[in-house]
């Protein structure tokens, strides 16, 4: 992408790593369930620093959210469901212009201001150990002044930051939506859904294996 100078091949190259980007926050999700290491200590910090933090994201933080939302799956108190109230979440929508309305209000809730309060939470939250703080600014100062120094802070941006906050947001959303709309949620098996897609789909939307959701929920290490 760097050396051709192509619009069409720079959207391709963006769409490609936000898809990447996709499997890192599956892997994420994994780690959420501990099935990496048996030190959860050790198993956290690995996860923030090779899977969590470079999308901007927390272990801690995000085991708090989906671990909540396995316990509470499709209750008040499931915490996706306050999402799922609004219009965003009401498919299919009727014209071209719905779907785009929806797409940039999905990237907004993803924005750069969002995730930058995430990492304002995490120095707040009285929770969290000093080390850990002090581990996740020592990460980002490293990691910045790294890329300013290789002199690939340009490239950082347009190839990293641009499909994080543009394309992983959506298909984040699809999978989402994929997994729990549309169902009768009246019992365990069916509060959610197993999804079979084409390859393409599959390597989209539902990757490493993702789309078996409703196994997930009967049996968590799946």
């Amino acid at each position: 992408c760097a050396k051709i100078n192509n619009l069409y091949i720079y959207v391709t190259g963006i769409v490609l790593i936000g898809v990447l980007q996709h499997y890192l926050l599956i892997l994420l999700h994994e780690s959420v369930h501990q099935v990496f290491f048996i030190n959860k200590s050790i198993h956290d910090y690995l996860s923030d620093m090779f899977i969590a933090l470079p999308c901007i994201m927390f272990t801690k933080h995000y085991r708090n959210f989906h671990l909540n939302h396995h316990a509470y799956l499709g209750t008040k108190d499931d915490p996706e469901n306050e999402m799922k109230k609004y219009p965003l979440w009401s498919f299919p929508k009727k014209n071209i212009l719905q779907l785009a309305i929806c797409y940039f209000s999905i990237v907004g809730e993803q924005s750069l201001p969002v995730r930058l309060k995430r990492i304002y939470a995490v120095y707040f939250d009285e929770r969290n150990k000093i080390s850990y703080k002090i581990f996740t600014a020592v990460y980002y100062f490293l990691i910045l002044n790294l890329i300013y120094a290789t002199g690939y802070l340009q490239e950082f941006f347009i190839y990293w930051i641009v499909p994080l906050f543009l394309v992983l947001p959506f298909l984040l959303r699809i999978r989402n939506l994929s997994e729990h709309i549309g169902i009768l949620n009246k019992s365990k098996y069916n509060h959610t859904r197993d999804v079979k897609g084409n390859f393409l789909e599959v390597i989209f939307l539902a990757p490493l294996n993702a789309n078996y959701h409703l196994t997930h929920h009967l049996y968590p290490k799946i």
